[in-house]
């Protein structure tokens, strides 16, 4: 199990910038976020997150809404870009709990255009976040296959304000509460 995070490149909005992390950066289950000992506070993004639910490669941008089987919210920890406890940053994004995932909820039934997301009091877009990812499906999988169990996350640009130590972090997808935990 992988996690495909893909934001829009600065200069032509059509490529990704795409990272994956392992399945050890993922926190669940409402465990609370232990913040590494990084000498500059991290900054946290919410983004939807998408479940893949079956095997593929090659997936045709049609066919691309056949492979996710739930919806969920995240919040994504990085280092601030002035860190220097790593030889790299990009090293540092693969930290144990670098990302938090809610609980999952079927997409079978789901109304995307007529949902509401929010992590704290971010509005998340969610029809826009789904066609995002159904693109990016397309696109990664001419390249790389995905699996059952991948997460996908698209756009997490939606920056949290300032999180410290002891804050409960919340989300609700369509008035349910599905993400909770607490950054220790």
């Amino acid at each position: 199990m992988k996690v495909i995070i893909a934001t829009a490149g600065a200069e032509n909005a059509a490529r990704w910038r795409v990272e994956i992390l392992p399945d050890s950066a993922i926190l669940r289950d409402g465990k609370p976020l232990f913040l590494p000992s990084l000498t500059a506070a991290p900054s946290f993004s919410a983004a939807l997150a998408f479940r893949v639910g079956r095997l593929g490669k090659n997936i045709g941008r049609k066919f691309a809404d056949r492979y996710f089987d739930a919806i969920t919210l995240c919040v994504k920890m990085a280092p601030a870009a002035d860190e220097v406890a790593f030889s790299s940053a990009d090293l540092a994004r693969f930290a144990d709990s670098a990302i938090v995932v809610g609980d999952w909820v079927e997409l079978e039934g789901f109304d995307a255009p007529t949902s509401s997301a929010s992590v704290l009091s971010t509005r998340l877009a969610v029809e826009r976040s789904l066609q995002r990812s159904l693109d990016l499906i397309a696109d990664v999988t001419r390249y790389a296959t995905i699996k059952m169990g991948d997460i996908v996350v698209v756009d997490p640009a939606e920056i949290l304000p300032g999180l410290e130590i002891d804050d409960i972090v919340t989300g609700s997808l369509n008035n349910r509460q599905i993400l909770r935990f607490r950054i220790k």
